[in-house]
Order: structure tokens, then sequence, then C-alpha cells
């Protein structure tokens, strides 16, 4: 990725004085009446927005927005209100853009101007890219430019992806339980996880939107340590894995629909 400013970003622990850095996933740079967003690397990671917007609605919408996708504890406001005039439908466009498929997202930089939009960043199929252009441009405004660089994610993470293709990790209702079919699943993902040795896998849950979100966020890394437990007792070795949940915050579909919901329940594993 072409990075804008530092690749992490500090935060202070107020208790003892000491600083833990955040990873970083994606800028959106809004300039002339823009801002700048940028996605997490990983699930626990932050997405922080910045720039300069022309009114306070105009702000109020854009960090709505961002919040649908990433949750309401996973977007960190830097955006200002200034001396700026908005092209008209801007904010629209905008919001357009603002689509699921963003989150699939990493190490990335939208910058948003008046009439264009520059995406970069790294997706983990050649499908996942396909389907995110072909959203942004039925999206897009006549007058609109869209650039874009995304990367597919290196070929160990496209063949973790393509073991998970149209397969689910399955857990019994409302349980971090694993299911006989889910047990399947993760044994013919066996012989990868055991070539790729030496890489650490994290093993991240997904909900849908449906409970709360602190019952979703505990559902979904219950879950991830169901398998991270599941591989290590299958050999895989132990400190490789790292479990983290996502709760509802990383949908890669609309939730309003029941097979909506289905995709967005999910298990993802991600190379580090």
């Amino acid at each position: 990725m072409r990075t804008v400013g530092p690749p992490a970003r500090e935060r202070t622990n107020m208790g003892n004085g000491q600083r833990a850095k955040t990873q970083l996933r994606m800028a959106i740079f809004l300039l002339a009446a823009a801002a700048c967003l940028i996605a997490p690397a990983r699930a626990d990671d932050m997405v922080v927005v910045t720039g300069v917007v022309p009114d306070k609605a105009t702000k109020q919408r854009v960090m709505l927005r961002l919040r649908q996708l990433y949750g309401e504890t996973g977007v960190v406001d830097e955006i200002t209100v200034g001396h700026v005039t908005a092209t008209p439908g801007w904010v629209d466009q905008l919001d357009a853009m603002l689509v699921p498929g963003m989150t699939q997202i990493s190490n990335g930089e939208l910058r948003v101007t008046a009439d264009r939009a520059r995406l970069s960043g790294i997706v983990p199929r050649p499908s996942d890219r396909q389907a995110l252009l072909e959203t942004l441009a039925s999206r897009m405004d006549r007058g609109f430019r869209l650039d874009h660089e995304l990367a597919v994610a290196q070929p160990g993470q496209a063949r973790l992806d393509a073991e998970l293709e149209g397969r689910v990790v399955e857990f019994r209702s409302a349980s971090a339980e694993l299911t006989a079919a889910g047990q399947q699943v993760l044994d013919a993902m066996m012989p990868t996880l055991r070539e790729l040795s030496g890489r650490e896998i994290e093993i991240v849950g997904h909900t849908d939107n449906r409970g709360t979100r602190a019952a979703n966020l505990a559902l979904s890394a219950a879950r991830a340590e169901s398998v991270k437990t599941y591989l290590a007792e299958a050999g895989i070795t132990a400190r490789r894995l790292i479990s983290l949940g996502a709760g509802e915050q990383r949908p890669v579909a609309s939730n309003d629909t029941p097979d909506g919901r289905a995709r967005n329940r999910r298990i993802e594993f991600r190379l580090r």
C-alpha cells in the first residue's frame, strides 16, 4: 500500500501511561470538500476518518454511514468542519461508495475529491475485487471517476479463501459448539494449514446483525476460539493461531435478507 502518514496510530492507556499501537487499514481523503477513512487491517483494528467537510450535517451523515459499516466503536472521528464548498451531490456520491464490500479491503486508501475517487488496497480473492468494482461502478454518477489499484492477497491467503469458498464452518444455533459438518470443513482445510507452517493465522468470527452488538461480539469471539481449539487438538501449532471476534461489524452482504445474513455468519482465516 502507498502509505499516508505513519502506518500505525498511537493510543494512550491513561491508567499506566503506556502507548499501544493500533494497526490502520485504509485511508479515505475527502479533499476540497472531502475526508479520509482508514479501515482496519484486522478485526480488532480501528477505522480513522479525517479531513474537512462543509457543515455538521455532512459530517454526521458520513460518520453514520461509516459506523453502520464498521460498528459504533470501530470508527475514530477526526473530521473537521471548515470553510469549503461541496460540489452538488458530493456527499450523496460518497455515501453511495460506502458499501459492505469496502470492509473486505485491507492496507488500503480511498481519496475522494469533488469529481474523482482513487481506491487502493488488498482484497482476499479476485472475485471480491470484481464484485466490489462492479458495485461501485453501478453507483457512480456519470461525471464521477473512479481509479483503483486493488490487489489480491498473497497466494497462501488465496488458498485459504479457496478452501472456504462455498462452505460454511457450521455451529449449533446460538452456540460456539461446532457441528459435525463444521468439523468436516475444518478437517478438509488441515493439509493447507499444515503446508503454511511458520505463518501465523488469524481466525476471525463474524455474525449477522440480529441480537445485541455485545452479544454478537461475544458469540463471534467464542466461535473463533472453538475453531482454534479444534485445530490445535488436531495438531496445528496453537501459538500460530490467533482467534478474534468481529461480531456484526464487517458484513459482506446486506443483513436485510436471510441469504445476506447467512453470508455474514462466517469464519475467516487470514495470514499474518
